[in-house]
């Protein structure tokens, strides 16, 4: 028996499902069914029509499109939109064939689905502004339908014209709030506008209502991750990964987002894995950056330094050359080796805009540490200047100044910064009980200096301030002795 017309239909929106959701080896299975029910009704040449559209074979394309055309003796719009849809699937379709069916089909049946297949054809051809009257002709016709709506917002996007962008995809939502593909471009909309968070909250949505394709999801996850959730990212990567292993991109982004998280065992091994397999020129000065981090997070310091110097030198951001060099001087600073920490935290000075306290504090340790007291004095009294309000220049100035003096015979170049770092101290009384250590060793500096300047009261009181706190203080009690 032939099939009914409806019935022929229904198998072509099924099918249709398939392509949306690019599953391409289901959609022609479903396509093919038609030509087994009924090889003449006009339906069934759109679905032959469809699998060759899939295999972008032009040529059958359009000749099953004509086929179907004339078995419904040129008087079915729905045929004529069908046919617009499926030559629209091609990678170049002939748009003014395009134009000319969605003209008969508003001739024949003026709905708004018609006047949706013109605009489609006129927005194929790149005149937007066309297709934008025919969208509106179709609200005209049926002002319930959300689709009309989400087409002309899909056209503002483009048109980066924010206002009339999101209020068409916002009309098509409130039309049907479960109108997927809505949710999916005003995602991409805030994505493209640098509104992660927003981006994300709609890509989610979508994820909920539609059939997202592994493209889809992974859209989100880059979403995701630029919206610093990173253990969704994490989790929504790795739930992909599960699906099909086969996009080594995401490999660098679990990789990224496992490194934000500080878990740098599960980074290294995904950025292991995206090194391995991604070609040199597809490789990003970030990729360098990341597997640095990573190998030098996991104890890889010979591995890691020579890739984290190759990503400062590629990097034209200061900020990141900075953030690179920083890592770098830390991890020599940690392991003793100062000049070459000098070397780098120099570096990531010169290339900070405008360097904070803790710069020339982490600069100054170093040098301090190298025994070059002088050049310490100096970055810590740029710490001074920047954070009068802390202790920490004034202490450091002081230690600096005090290696730079005799120790049997002190000249006073540490007294003023001892004096300065009490002083300071003493204003926060959670500072100043936080400071006990010290407070013992600035003590006892003045209480040392003045013994030997032959201010014996002073000396006294110093003294005594020290044994306050520490009661067994060798220093202060061989003073007091001697006085």
């Amino acid at each position: 028996a032939a099939a009914k017309p409806n019935d022929a239909e229904t198998l072509l929106y099924l099918g249709n499902a398939y392509t949306i959701a690019k599953r391409p080896e289901e959609a022609k299975a479903t396509y093919g069914k038609l030509m087994s029910v009924d090889a003449k009704n006009p339906f069934s040449q759109i679905g032959v029509a469809r699998i060759n559209a899939i295999g972008k074979n032009a040529e059958n394309t359009v000749a099953a499109l004509q086929s179907a055309i004339k078995l419904s003796k040129k008087k079915n719009p729905a045929i004529y939109r069908w046919a617009i849809a499926t030559l629209l699937m091609l990678d170049k379709p002939n748009t003014e064939l395009a134009i000319a069916w969605g003209t008969k089909a508003t001739e024949l049946d003026k709905s708004d689905k018609s006047y949706m297949a013109l605009g489609d054809a006129f927005y194929a051809s790149q005149n937007a502004g066309k297709a934008v009257s025919q969208y509106e002709y179709a609200i005209e016709k049926n002002k319930t339908n959300p689709e009309p709506y989400y087409k002309i917002g899909v056209i503002w996007v483009q048109a980066k014209n924010e206002d009339l962008a999101v209020k068409s995809l916002k009309q098509a939502i409130t039309l049907d709030p479960n109108f997927a593909p809505a949710y999916r471009r005003l995602g991409d909309f805030y994505y493209n506008t640098y509104r992660f968070n927003t981006a994300t909250a709609n890509y989610e949505k979508y994820m909920q209502l539609g059939e997202p394709s592994l493209e889809d999801w992974m859209q989100y996850a880059n979403s995701l991750y630029l919206a610093e959730d990173y253990e969704k990212a994490i989790t929504t990567i790795q739930d992909i990964i599960k699906k099909d292993a086969s996009k080594n991109y995401l490999n660098r982004l679990i990789g990224y987002s496992y490194y934000k998280t500080e878990k740098y065992a599960e980074g290294l091994d995904f950025m292991a894995k995206f090194m391995e397999n991604v070609p040199a020129d597809k490789t990003l000065n970030s990729d360098y950056e990341y597997y640095g981090k990573l190998l030098l997070k996991n104890n890889k310091p010979d591995e890691a330094i020579p890739l984290l110097n190759k990503a400062y030198e590629g990097d034209t951001s200061k900020k990141v050359r900075a953030d690179i060099a920083g890592l770098i001087a830390d991890h020599y600073s940690d392991q003793k080796n100062y000049p070459e920490a000098i070397k780098y935290y120099e570096l990531k000075i010169s290339n900070l805009e405008k360097p904070v306290a803790q710069d020339f504090y982490d600069l100054g340790g170093t040098y301090y540490s190298s025994k070059d007291y002088k050049k310490a004095d100096s970055l810590f009294t740029l710490v001074v200047n920047l954070r009068p309000d802390a202790t920490v220049g004034y202490i450091w100035r002081a230690k600096s100044n005090a290696r730079l003096e005799s120790n049997e015979n002190p000249s006073g170049l540490a007294k003023p910064h001892y004096e300065k770092f009490i002083e300071v101290a003493t204003k926060d009384p959670e500072t100043f009980e936080k400071q006990k250590k010290n407070r013992i060793e600035s003590y006892n500096y003045l209480a040392y200096y003045y013994y030997k300047t032959n201010d014996y009261v002073n000396a006294r009181l110093y003294c005594q301030k020290v044994l306050e706190l520490d009661a067994s203080n060798a220093q202060a009690t061989n003073i007091i002795k001697a006085l």
